[in-house]
C-alpha cells in the first residue's frame, strides 16, 4: 500500500493561491477583457447627437428644427439669391477603452476636424455637406497603465 504525505502548509498554500485568484476575477466585475468604443462629435465644447445629423433631409429640414437639434452656427452667410449657408466647425471624437481585468488599461482618442455646411432657402434646407482636411490632422492621444500584483520588498 503506498501512501501519499500532504504537508498542511502546501494545502493552506494552494487554498490562498485559490482563494486570490477567486477574488482577483470578483474585484473586476467578472470582465476579463472589456472593449468600449464610442463616437462622438463636438462643436465648441458642446456633443452634437449624431442621429440630429443623419436626421436631415434635404427639402422637409427646416432652419428652425437645425437651430434647436444642432445648435446655432459659428458662421452664418447669406448670397445673393437669399440662401442662407449655416457653417459648423465640428470635432469628430472617436474613444476605444480596453481593459484586461485589474493587470491593464488603455484608452485611446482619436479626434477628426471638420466643416458642416448646411444651405436653406425659404428655411428648407436645399443641401448640405461636410469637409475634411485632404490630410486631416488626426490628433491621438493613447493612454496605457499597467498594474503588477507582485510583492515588492
Amino acid at each position: 500500500m503506498i501512501r501519499y504525505c500532504i504537508d498542511k502548509k502546501y494545502i493552506v498554500g494552494c487554498a490562498c493561491k485559490a482563494g486570490l485568484i477567486c477574488l482577483f476575477f470578483l474585484i473586476s466585475g467578472c470582465a476579463v477583457i472589456d472593449i468600449d468604443e464610442t463616437e462622438y462629435v463636438v462643436d465648441d465644447n458642446r456633443v452634437i447627437n449624431k442621429d440630429n445629423l443623419n436626421n436631415i433631409v434635404v427639402g422637409e429640414t427646416t432652419d428652425d428644427w437645425v437651430l434647436t437639434h444642432i445648435g446655432y452656427p459659428k458662421k452664418q452667410t447669406v448670397d445673393d439669391n437669399n440662401n442662407v449657408l449655416f457653417s459648423y466647425t465640428l470635432e469628430r471624437r472617436n474613444v476605444k477603452r480596453t481593459r484586461l481585468v485589474l493587470l491593464y488599461r488603455s484608452r485611446k482618442l482619436s479626434v477628426t476636424k471638420e466643416t458642416l455646411h448646411i444651405e436653406f432657402n425659404n428655411k428648407k434646407v436645399t443641401r448640405y455637406w461636410v469637409v475634411v482636411p485632404v490630410d486631416p490632422p488626426n490628433t491621438t492621444v493613447d493612454k496605457k497603465t499597467s498594474m503588477s500584483l507582485s510583492k515588492t520588498h
